[in-house]
């Protein structure tokens, strides 16, 4: 809708319409020979849970990724952890859980959420710390003072198995992602 709504989950629109988005999309990607589904940026636990039943009937393995709005809740105002438990609960061919395209600060919080609700490995990847705007469709701020490096290496104590970047993150922050897994692993 390219109303900013994919980063609060208020479509208002049904269940059904949002299978009917997302299902052939799905299809399609796991007939062409995908390792694994990745539904990312998911704003809310109905959505996820559309995509999960979705991956479950194709019978594909998948990970889900949130977007949150602080240290404790998705963009829609969920708790993560009851959204991580319900998943966690009911969805068996879930690979993973986490949580993208989100300010670096709340991330370790996040994974807090996430492991006291499941045991799902934990992926994060998130933005730089810019706000977006959805009315002029465009990224603003400075995002945080400090480096993506020394964040990557938290995320990784914390019990993060992968991480990256999602919007406004660039080059220079992978490369500081992989100098924290080279800090944390030694190697």
């Amino acid at each position: 809708m390219a109303d900013g709504s994919e980063y609060k989950g208020h479509y208002g629109v049904s269940a059904d319409t949002l299978r009917d988005f997302h299902r052939r999309r799905a299809e399609l990607l796991w007939q062409a020979g995908a390792d694994v589904l990745l539904f990312e940026t998911e704003p809310s636990l109905m959505e996820a849970e559309v995509e999960a039943q979705i991956a479950e009937e194709l019978g594909a393995p998948y990970w889900i990724s949130f977007s949150c709005c602080d240290g404790r809740h998705n963009c829609e105002g969920q708790l993560l952890a009851d959204c991580a438990r319900q998943l966690a609960r009911n969805y068996p061919h879930l690979q993973a859980i986490g949580v993208n395209c989100t300010k670096p600060e709340y991330i370790a919080s996040l994974i807090g959420e996430l492991k006291r609700a499941s045991d799902l490995p934990i992926i994060v990847y998130p933005n730089s710390g810019e706000e977006y705007d959805p009315q002029t469709k465009t990224w603003h701020g400075v995002g945080t003072d400090r480096r993506f490096g020394d964040y990557a290496l938290d995320y990784m104590k914390a019990g993060a198995v992968a991480v990256g970047g999602c919007c406004t993150t660039v080059a220079d922050h992978i490369r500081q992602v992989v100098a924290a897994r080279r800090t944390y692993t030694g190697k």
